[in-house]
């Protein structure tokens, strides 16, 4: 994985969404349905995604974590598809589930403080 791309490392240039404006940025986010209703400004969007830290792209076959990797960092999938598996010792791969634009990714590794 591409050194920059790991948790809790800020790429060089963070700009505001390449996807579109403040608020089409907001579309695929796990919490858009929050924000935009109350009637965020484009202001305060902008000064909220500046504190979130972005990674990533990430590409087929990259790991953002690896089962009981220390907890580093929530992950909102904003385009494309996560998908969680266990490999087992004898390499057996079992699949838990796809995240799709708009989820959250990591939450179960708060409470343990690493991921399962």
């Amino acid at each position: 994985m591409n050194e920059l791309a790991r948790p809790g490392k800020l790429l060089p240039e963070t700009p505001i969404a390449d996807d579109g404006d403040d608020l089409h940025f907001c579309s695929t986010c796990a919490f858009g349905s929050v924000c935009l209703p109350v009637g965020v400004d484009k202001a305060a969007l902008r000064e909220l995604h500046m504190l979130v830290e972005h990674v990533g792209p990430y590409h087929a076959g990259d790991a953002i974590f690896r089962t009981n990797e220390p907890f580093a960092a929530l992950f909102a999938v904003r385009a494309g598809m996560i998908m969680t598996r266990l490999v087992d010792d004898v390499g057996r791969e079992q699949v838990l589930g796809f995240h799709l634009p708009g989820e959250m990714v990591g939450l179960n590794a708060i409470h343990p403080e690493k991921y399962p």
